[in-house]
């Protein structure tokens, strides 16, 4: 169960880019994360993630259901 991640082996950096990526995902724990969303997803259609540093994405925290009233989408350009 869970997931892993490749990297374009032409990129220069591409042993170090997959380190950081995989660094992260253990530190946050997204295996976890993605486990409990496939959860909500099915009973809910949706689920909400919270970037605590947007300028550098460090913590991910997982919002309540119930604690969304309306969500709209947003393009590259808001985000």
């Amino acid at each position: 169960m869970g997931f892993y991640t490749t990297v374009n082996e032409e990129y220069e950096k591409a042993d170090e880019a997959k380190q950081v990526v995989d660094k992260f995902n253990e530190d946050v724990n997204l295996d976890g994360l993605l486990n409990d969303m496939a959860k909500t997803l099915i009973a809910c259609g949706n689920d909400f993630w919270l970037k605590i540093t947007p300028e550098r994405l460090t913590e991910l925290h997982r919002l309540p259901i119930d604690a969304i009233e309306k969500s709209r989408e947003a393009t590259f350009e808001q985000i």
